[in-house]
């Protein structure tokens, strides 16, 4: 069945029933010592003040020298679990957390946050899930440590400082990854890590990172998408086949088609969607792909109007967003969650899905799988800046954002600095993507739960382990999709071309996949945009929308910004008065400018000229 949801213009269309984000805070002592019920409670008020007064709040004690409230709503506030005087409590989607006698996250597979008290063993923890998708954020004051789902109530409660830096390196990129934030002394916990508080004092590990298996290494192309297949369909099987129907995401692309045609051979009940205006080539492509699978499919349009309530909304996006994400984007992106809300219960996406074709490494060019060598400035300008006019800043300091993530990276891929240029950059995709599919998809499980089934260990480990040269031009995909669904991979892809292996009777098929190609080429080594049919193009913000945000966030002052002296302050000028322009084209700094400036008025900070790098 393929339809439209009536998701008409105005936000107001659709009413959530509570705005609130579930989630935790906790507080817990390096010495030991007892933790006053004050501070914590504290916390919890500041959590409140910006995540909402949810439904439910529960409290949880690991003796006397760990304290945690968590928040959350329809009888499911983070899936708290006692066992005498142990507990385990959940943030995000976890599986396992009940199976499971003991609460380590080394065994759990979802995207989670996770505390844990073992009452014999007087030991508390805070863990994140292997991939770090799941942000957890903690800040050590004083003999203590404070951790929370959200970083805006920890700056709020210790009255954090702005990193200065952390707000350029947002501003110039639109996300965080690794365990940069917005706030001095608040960090956000890497993938994998754990932080145990014992008798004997606290220490940091890290429970996982990827290792691949050298005999799947060893397979050939159909042997590997075998392989790969049977990895998914599975995995998938066994999260989700015995669960209630759920929402799946379906684009025009390869990542979306590989999960859906691979939770129908699995036996998962699922309803597709798609995002996005008619004219759109995303939603022409999707509806093509359902059609031939035999998919039910529904279109849901973007709102592109304010209503009276937007200013709530766009406090929930922004602190479901941590102001790590466009606000004013994800303020629309939830709306859509909202309207699969009202039929279905949760929701699974494609992030992953790049795992499984050389995405994560075009960079190398030539040197693709032929060195150890990973040319990580090249990574960076390529993978994470991207093009962006930054003229409305004052004095950006270019050098200090690029050394910055450099590093970062540097430091991530360290360990494993022997093994070839393709697997350091795959390992170094996934910790990008913290910033993008695991903030997304934490925002999202504020309105419904959410999950990333190809981030899944298993299924990432299968993808991992496959020799590159199968990955190559999405051939080992290509080969799974196809075995899967023959006729949904015969669909044309937004890549161009259609989901199936080349061969001389279908080549022809696979022109504008070159065309593309060269197309995005240019426009990375140039950094400017070649032009695009409209149908290739994203929905638009209307005015309206974009008026009410500048509203909502500096009322009719935009001189007395607390982020001011990052700007200048004609060029600011000139960006909030085109943006009330309907063919405005600067909108992603315009977003980014207004998450700044409403997290600081949030936490009650304010950038000086001290704060900036």
């Amino acid at each position: 069945m393929l339809e439209t949801a009536r998701l008409e213009g105005a936000l107001t269309d659709v009413v959530p029933p509570d705005m609130s984000v579930p989630g935790f805070v906790a507080v817990a002592s390096e010495d030991g010592n007892d933790v006053a019920l004050d501070d914590v409670e504290q916390l919890a008020t500041a959590y409140e003040a910006i995540c909402g007064r949810s439904s439910q709040r529960l409290a949880h004690a690991a003796g006397a020298f760990a304290r945690v409230i968590e928040f959350g709503r329809d009888g499911r506030p983070a899936h708290a679990t006692r066992t005498g005087g142990s507990w385990k409590v959940v943030a995000g989607v976890a599986h396992g957390a009940e199976a499971v006698g003991e609460a380590d996250a080394a065994v759990l597979e979802g995207q989670f946050a996770l505390l844990t008290y073992d009452e014999q063993a007087r030991t508390f923890s805070a863990a994140t899930d292997a991939f770090g998708m799941f942000p957890l954020f903690r800040a050590s004051r004083n003999g203590r440590q404070y951790f929370s789902t959200s970083a805006l109530a920890l700056a709020k409660h210790l009255g954090a400082a702005p990193d200065g830096l952390g707000l350029f390196v947002f501003l110039r990129t639109g996300y965080h990854f690794g365990a940069r934030t917005h706030w001095l002394g608040i960090e956000r916990l890497e993938p994998g890590q754990r932080i145990l508080f014992t008798p004997d004092g606290v220490r940091s590990e890290v429970y996982w990172r990827p290792e691949a298996d050298e005999g799947v290494m060893r397979l050939d192309l159909e042997a590997s998408a075998r392989f790969c297949v049977r990895s998914c369909v599975d995995n998938f099987r066994r999260l989700y086949a015995t669960r209630e129907s759920a929402w799946a995401d379906l684009t025009g692309g390869y990542d979306t088609r590989l999960l859906t045609v691979a939770l129908s051979r699995a036996g998962v009940r699922f309803r597709t969607n798609t995002v996005g205006a008619e004219w759109t080539e995303d939603v022409r492509i999707a509806r093509d792909v359902a059609e031939a699978a035999g998919f039910d499919w529904t279109r849901l349009p973007l709102p592109t109007e304010a209503g009276e309530d937007f200013p709530a909304r766009f406090a929930h996006a922004l602190a479901a967003g941590n102001a790590h994400l466009d606000a004013l984007d994800l303020v629309r992106v939830l709306a859509t969650h909202e309207v699969k809300r009202a039929d279905l219960s949760y929701l699974l996406t494609g992030g992953g899905g790049e795992q499984f074709h050389y995405h994560a490494w075009q960079s190398e060019f030539t040197r693709v799988g032929r060195s150890t060598q990973v040319n990580v400035d090249k990574w960076v300008r390529m993978r994470l800046l991207g093009s962006l006019d930054t003229s409305v800043f004052a004095d950006y300091p270019a050098a200090e954002v690029e050394r910055d993530l450099r590093n970062r990276c540097l430091a991530w891929i360290a360990p494993d600095r022997e093994e070839l240029n393709t697997r350091q950059l795959d390992r170094l995709f996934a910790y990008k993507m913290m910033g993008h599919f695991g903030a997304y998809t934490a925002a999202a499980m504020s309105v419904l739960p959410t999950e990333l089934p190809f981030y899944m260990r298993p299924v990432f480990l299968s993808a991992f382990s496959v020799n590159y040269r199968h990955r190559l031009g999405h051939r080992l995909m290509q080969c799974m999709i196809e075995e899967l669904q023959p006729r949904a991979a015969a669909v044309r892809t937004t890549k161009g071309g259609p989901a199936q292996p080349m061969r001389l009777t279908n080549i022809h098929r696979f022109a504008p996949y070159f065309s593309r190609l060269t197309v995005k080429a240019l426009e990375k080594v140039t950094g400017k945009h070649v032009y695009r049919p409209r149908a290739d193009r994203r929905t638009p913000m209307s005015p309206e929308l974009r008026l009410a945000a500048l509203r909502t966030v500096v009322g009719g002052d935009v001189r007395s910004l607390r982020s001011g002296v990052l700007f200048e302050p004609a060029e600011l000028d000139r960006l909030f008065v085109d943006a009330q322009q309907p063919d405005f084209e600067r909108g992603q700094i315009f977003g980014r400018i207004l998450t700044v400036e409403a997290a600081l008025r949030a936490v009650g900070a304010q950038v000086t000229s001290a704060d900036r790098p």
